[in-house]
């Protein structure tokens, strides 16, 4: 499961499709398998009509193209028995030449050198956590001393209980929260009073762009990375999505 929700520090089942609406992710792919169809009838269309030109035309074409270009007539003369080969080849063997060219290229693009980016790969660690009945005025503590945004809350078993950041705090003591402090301190509001929806965490394999898509759709600024056995293994914040777009791994979020 790529995300998964919790809920008074219990895992609770939700569809993929509540949490993620991958509309975005979607058209995306179906623009780029498109593109590439396109791409592909265009290579083939090519070399279809390359096979029904006449072998005089294709041999003409070769004699031009190496005239124009000396290296290549260097390696001809370096390798005269390949060259001869080349020369000798049908129409059809030269357009089924360059179609295995052509789909090993196409096959190497497709998978690809580069390893996928993974949530794994970019969380933030350690982890800075509270208990969730410490009041605001140690949370902010807390935030400043280890300078991070986001405090991840436990219950005193460990379990995950919910996320607040600083602006949540900042909204409270400011008084444009949703939470009236009604003479309070910070000393005297548990950050576990701040919590009012449930917590949205992400697997150590989802991918970047899914974990972009999830955060704007769900209007999170960041996500606990949790594994299917419930082990707390980091956080991801937009910091960290652009940190790793910044470091030039934009391209492998597709």
């Amino acid at each position: 499961m790529v995300f998964a929700v919790y809920e008074q520090g219990m895992r609770i089942h939700t569809p993929r499709k509540t949490l993620l609406g991958r509309r975005g992710i979607d058209a995306l792919q179906e623009t780029q398998n498109t593109r590439r169809l396109a791409d592909t009838d265009s290579d083939s269309s090519h070399l279809e009509r390359m096979a029904e030109r006449s072998f005089e035309q294709v041999q003409n074409a070769a004699v031009k193209r190496r005239l124009e270009n000396l290296p290549e007539q260097e390696q001809d003369e370096q390798n005269p028995e390949q060259a001869q080969q080349d020369k000798s080849d049908s129409p059809v063997d030269i357009s089924k030449k360059a179609l295995k060219a052509y789909s090993s290229t196409e096959q190497s693009h497709t998978h690809g050198e580069r390893p996928a980016v993974s949530a794994a790969m970019i969380m933030s660690t350690p982890i800075v956590s509270a208990e969730f009945d410490q009041n605001l005025q140690q949370g902010w503590n807390m935030m400043q001393q280890h300078k991070v945004q986001h405090l991840l809350l436990l219950n005193r078993k460990g379990a995950l209980m919910g996320l607040v950041s600083d602006k949540d705090i900042l909204k409270v003591t400011s008084g444009v929260g949703d939470i009236e402090l009604e003479g309070r301190t910070a000393a005297e509001v548990m950050l576990g009073d701040l919590i009012s929806r449930k917590l949205l965490t992400v697997n150590p394999d989802a991918s970047l762009l899914d974990i972009a898509h999830a955060m704007l759709e769900q209007n999170v600024s960041a996500m606990p990375v949790v594994t299917d056995n419930d082990e707390l293994k980091g956080i991801i914040t937009r910091t960290d999505l652009l940190q790793a777009m910044i470091n030039g791994q934009l391209e492998t979020w597709y």
